[in-house]
């Protein structure tokens, strides 16, 4: 069977491309074209403890059945388009997202803005570079944004993820809800961001001064 594989952040660094066509015997799993693209690619084998794998933009197991066509992404750790959620190349504005305001039933809005740190640690930044799996990344955004109005109806959120070159103390991400009682606001909005971290497939590295690179979820320089 013939089947494509994508390569994202320093999964694509390692293997110096993007995407590439693989073919194998069936029956194929998950488990048995990553045990080939690690025969391959030696350099991916340290990583794969960290990998999580996307088959046509859901996340799987490696047992997971491989068919005709599929589309398998390498998803190393997670450190637009749709109307609640984007992922932007831009300048965030948080205005922007508040300017859509909720109705009147609503008596709290909470609005986060996170921005780049001009240090980690010890480690000064002199700039951050984010990149995703824009369409999947956006999907995610969605799901989370369905799981806040499940949790907690009547609540309006809007989030958007910047991708790209940012420099210390450029806004990275907006989220913003609305909910009838300020309480609410809070916990919808701490629930929206940990998921946000937890899944969404967007990943960030850090340039040090000096040049150093490290991977945000990684340990080490990149590689």
């Amino acid at each position: 069977m013939v089947f494509q594989v994508l390569f994202f952040a320093i999964a694509r660094e390692v293997v110096g491309k993007s995407k590439e066509e693989r073919v194998l015997p069936e029956p194929a799993t998950v488990a048995s074209a990553m045990d080939a693209l690690c025969m391959d690619y030696p350099q991916l084998q340290p990583l794969r403890p960290y990998l999580r794998v996307a088959l046509n933009a859901r996340f799987v197991e490696e047992e997971a059945l491989l068919e005709e066509g599929d589309e398998l992404a390498l998803i190393p750790p997670i450190a637009g388009g749709q109307p609640r959620c984007h992922i932007v190349e831009g300048p965030l504005e948080a205005a922007d997202f508040l300017a859509a305001a909720p109705d009147e039933t609503c008596g709290a809005t909470l609005c986060f803005v996170g921005t780049v740190r001009a240090a980690n640690g010890a480690r000064r930044l002199s700039a951050l570079h984010c990149e995703a799996f824009a369409s999947m990344a956006e999907d995610s955004l969605e799901a989370i944004a369905d799981e806040v109005q499940k949790r907690w109806p009547g609540t309006y959120i809007r989030m958007a993820h910047r991708i790209g070159r940012l420099l210390p103390q450029e806004t990275i991400v907006v989220i913003v809800v609305a909910t009838a009682h300020r309480r609410t606001s809070f916990e919808a909005c701490s629930f929206a961001l940990e998921e946000l971290k937890r899944i969404v497939p967007i990943w960030k590295k850090e340039t040090y001064e000096g040049g150093e690179e490290a991977w945000v979820g990684l340990e080490g320089p990149a590689v």
